[in-house]
């Protein structure tokens, strides 16, 4: 089967392809997946962060308290490493954010991975959008 997907190089890399373009004639819209389709001028706009520590795969809730987040909240997560006056930096450790799930009770599930043997102080930036 032919794939949908073209490729091609991006200005100023090593020769790899690195993005996958989408051909125009294969873009569906959600109303023809029989998919809802929300979306509307924001509501609220805020943000949160929590500091903890780890190594390796994790998964992190943060109970906000309060009923800004639901599963329809549009939740924007980033990671940084902290120094150890609790400064952002960038360390060599690579950080990954996997999956955010915003919940109908107010909480927010992260799923990451902190890819380095021992434990480190981390961050997690939120922005939440309604």
């Amino acid at each position: 089967m032919a794939s949908t997907y073209g490729t091609d190089q991006v200005d100023g890399t090593s020769g790899i392809a690195s993005i996958e373009f989408i051909q125009e004639d294969s873009v569906k819209s959600s109303g023809e997946f029989g998919k809802i389709v929300r979306s509307g001028v924001p509501s609220s706009t805020f943000w949160h962060f929590v500091d903890f520590s780890g190594s390796g795969p994790f998964a992190h809730r943060e109970s906000l308290g309060t009923d800004k987040v639901n599963a329809f909240s549009q939740v924007a997560v980033s990671m940084t490493e902290l120094d150890s006056d609790g400064n952002p930096f960038l360390g060599s450790a690579i950080m990954t954010v996997n999956n955010v799930v915003p919940r109908a009770n107010g909480d927010i599930i992260v799923r990451g991975h902190i890819h380095w043997d021992s434990t480190l102080q981390v961050r997690l930036n939120y922005i939440i959008v309604n």
